[in-house]
């Protein structure tokens, strides 16, 4: 679990209460309203907002002089580093509360997103696995899979309690089948994991396998538009946005 990950079972128990009350897309259109609001009244709660409308004036008076000024060079330097400067400071004051005001869109982005990007294939359901590399010694426990093609599996998706381990020549299991999340990707362990961490899990550092790569088959919310307009990303957002500028006005956010 990543560090974004760790409010995931609270929006998962969020998630179980909302589910016969409002369909997906509903759900996710609340998310996104909320996690707008919240943003935007953390962004508010601590930035200095009154420092931040003086920086802002100082600044178009700078602006205005440098436009109407008509003298030495040396002027305009000394105009233009204050400008600079201004602009600097208002900077410092509001990146810190900008960054606290994201965590909380952060954490609830890697949760739908492990939710939501795809469809946990059924029981019974054929499912393509490739390894890479491709020649990767490996194989299966049971073994009822059929024969790879360029390292490309078909496994039958198997039910709760019935597990289908993809094993190394070495004796240690790559993945384990059913997944609990729709992951399409279980890779090794990298840097950005202690961030956004793989519920899925993750392929052993010393495996000779580098990923496993499932087909599976993307969730469309929208049926209108590019295939990458019609996820949870463009109602999230959307609703996020419209949120988040309607506080912006109530609570006259600089």
């Amino acid at each position: 679990m990543g560090l974004f990950d760790v409010p995931a079972p609270l929006f998962a128990l969020v998630g179980a209460w909302l589910n016969p009350l409002l369909p997906d897309s509903a759900r996710i259109a609340l998310w996104g309203g909320v996690v707008g609001g919240l943003a935007t009244t953390i962004y508010w709660l601590l930035s200095p907002q009154q420092r931040i409308v003086e920086i802002r004036a100082r600044a178009r008076v700078v602006r205005n002089a440098l436009l109407r000024y008509d003298g030495e060079f040396r002027g305009v330097l000394t105009l233009t580093g204050e400008s600079l400067a201004l602009s600097l400071k208002e900077l410092s004051l509001v990146i810190g509360p900008a960054l606290a005001a994201s965590i909380p869109a952060l954490c609830l982005i890697a949760y739908l997103g492990n939710s939501y990007d795809y469809y946990l294939p059924s029981a019974g359901t054929m499912v393509s696995v490739r390894v890479k590399p491709a020649d990767a010694a490996v194989h299966w426990s049971p073994p009822s899979v059929l024969d790879p093609e360029g390292g490309v599996f078909r496994i039958q998706w198997p039910q709760s309690g019935h597990a289908i381990q993809l094993m190394s020549s070495r004796g240690g299991t790559l993945a384990s089948f059913p997944l609990r999340k729709p992951i399409p990707n279980i890779q090794k362990f990298v840097w950005w994991n202690f961030l956004f961490g793989n519920p899925a899990g993750y392929v052993p550092a010393s495996a000779e396998v580098s990923s496993i790569e499932l087909k599976l088959t993307p969730r469309e919310f929208l049926s209108v538009g590019p295939g990458w307009l019609r996820g949870w990303e463009t109602i999230f957002f959307f609703f996020a946005s419209i949120t988040a500028l309607t506080f912006r006005k109530l609570l006259v956010v600089q």
